[in-house]
């Protein structure tokens, strides 16, 4: 089994940590491949699993080091060249087009999805259900792209943690398909 996870800021930098502990507790077995193409910038250390001396490194490489789970690190942006070969697609991106471009190949490939968002407090998790056009829709409910943290709280020195817990939803929705092959619905959540 293989696991694509896509994103590793705010709520992706998080899941892997999240998947170390669950893997070093005989958890789950499978392969744990991260993919972004961003490099670590000073202002994400506030609210993304990274430290001072990560910064100007690429997020998937500091990752990479740190957790023994994960067996491969991508540095470029997923594209429909290099989205293949994955069983479960994990999007912990702020980037509409990409979660479009993925939730599109896993309907047209019969592949499994996970979409975890957030955004301050408001949190949201979505897994591949029977429809497309569903999914679709509320992507486009959704269609702007974004931080997971509010701009005008982080102006202001104020730091949510929706992004730790829908990371954690997130770990729960993978083991949940790991161990029953199960789909979910949607959740939705506004702490």
């Amino acid at each position: 089994m293989k696991i694509l996870i896509i994103g590793l800021g705010g709520i992706g930098s998080f899941l892997v940590s999240h998947l170390q502990r669950a893997f070093n507790n005989d958890q789950f077995s499978a392969d744990v491949i991260i993919a972004d193409h961003d490099n670590v910038e000073l202002k994400n250390i506030k609210y993304q699993n990274f430290t001072k001396e990560d910064v100007l490194v690429n997020k998937a490489d500091v990752l990479a080091k740190r957790y023994s789970i994960v067996s491969k690190a991508i540095i470029k942006k997923i594209t429909n060249e290099n989205i293949k070969g994955y069983d479960i697609y994990v999007l912990c991106v702020d980037n509409f087009e990409t979660r479009r471009e993925v939730i599109e190949y896993c309907y047209k490939n019969n592949k499994h999805f996970i979409d975890l968002r957030a955004e301050g407090r408001s949190v949201f998790a979505m897994t591949k259900n029977s429809s497309l056009v569903e999914d679709l829709k509320t992507l486009n409910d959704d269609s702007k792209s974004g931080s997971c943290q509010k701009d005008y709280e982080l102006e202001n020195n104020i730091i949510q943690y929706g992004n730790l817990i829908i990371s954690a939803i997130g770990l729960q929705l993978i083991l949940n398909y790991l161990r029953y092959k199960e789909t979910g619905k949607r959740i939705l959540l506004h702490i």
